[in-house]
């Protein structure tokens, strides 16, 4: 007797798609809770002297890599400083809350007025502009007038930007020093 063969049926797979969707939205929900885009749009900048033995390199191959950084802070002469502090609280955190304005005669205090930090600006800018315009004319002509800025470490950069954008349409050089809350802020 001879044993007709049928044809099997062809065979489905079966993935199961319902636990993979719901991992992929895990990670998501993941990746999404824990991105901070403030992160992303600041960074600190590790900055350093050449030292005091090595001369000034001519060209870029005559700089030594191995040579030690000048940790020495530099006395440049400045003809006033700005001193930027910034908000405490877990609202206004980064945002600048006064600027301390200092020559020669004494150190003055600008604040803004307005509601909230934004309009703050605005005349804390003016202020600021209308203080340098009248110590520029002492530097003298043909010398270019510096100001000594500081800020605090929890400033956003972007605000410290701000007020430099300042300083330099007046016709201001910045020079940084150390952030006053994190020690000695310099001569």
């Amino acid at each position: 007797m001879a044993y007709k063969r049928t044809a099997d049926r062809p065979v489905e797979v079966q993935l199961p798609i319902t636990p993979m969707l719901d991992m992929a939205f895990q990670l998501m929900f993941f990746f999404l809770a824990t991105f901070n885009p403030s992160s992303s749009k600041e960074g600190q900048m590790e900055m350093a002297f050449s030292s005091r033995s090595d001369r000034a390199a001519q060209k870029a191959q005559d700089v030594d890599p191995k040579s030690e950084p000048n940790k020495e802070s530099l006395d440049i002469s400045s003809e006033c400083s700005v001193n930027i502090r910034g908000f405490r609280d877990a609202v206004n955190r980064g945002e600048v809350s006064a600027l301390t304005f200092g020559t020669a005669a004494g150190e003055e205090e600008i604040r803004g007025t307005g509601p909230d930090p934004k309009e703050q600006r605005k005349g804390r800018d003016a202020q600021l502009k209308e203080k340098l315009a009248g110590v520029k004319p002492a530097a003298g002509e043909g010398k270019v007038a510096t100001v000594r800025v500081s800020a605090d470490s929890n400033v956003r950069w972007e605000n410290v930007m701000q007020i430099m954008d300042v300083c330099y349409k007046v016709g201001f050089q910045v020079n940084f020093v150390k952030p006053p809350d994190l020690g000695n802020a310099g001569p």
